[in-house]
């Protein structure tokens, strides 16, 4: 139950971080940071795959609030961004999401 919880803090920190600064910029001392714990903790609670693990889990947060939010710009920002980037968990995106974002980068 900790690791879960610990999981939806660093995720809803990245998350805002996307959102204010971009994808790029979640980096782990600064995510460990905002989200008030040690770095150690992201890779106790990512195991082996450490930050590209938080990318794919912040990104598919991303995915699920566009699901219900489909027009909300930063939010289809951050997935241009994680598209671009060649995030995978982007890559999986719906198509019509996708198109979505790839918009923004447009407008």
């Amino acid at each position: 139950m900790k690791a879960e919880l610990r999981r939806a803090q660093l995720v809803d920190a990245a998350l805002q971080m996307a959102r204010q600064d971009g994808f790029s910029a979640i980096k782990r001392d600064q995510l460990a940071e905002a989200a008030g714990m040690s770095y150690g903790v992201i890779h106790w609670v990512f195991p082996g795959a450490g930050m590209a693990a938080v990318k794919s889990a912040t990104i598919e947060a991303v995915i699920e609030l566009l699901t219900a939010q489909p027009d909300d710009k930063p939010l289809l920002a951050v997935l241009a961004q994680a598209l671009g980037e060649g995030n995978e968990a982007a890559r999986a995106a719906p198509d019509k999401m996708k198109k979505a974002a790839l918009a923004t980068l447009m407008s």
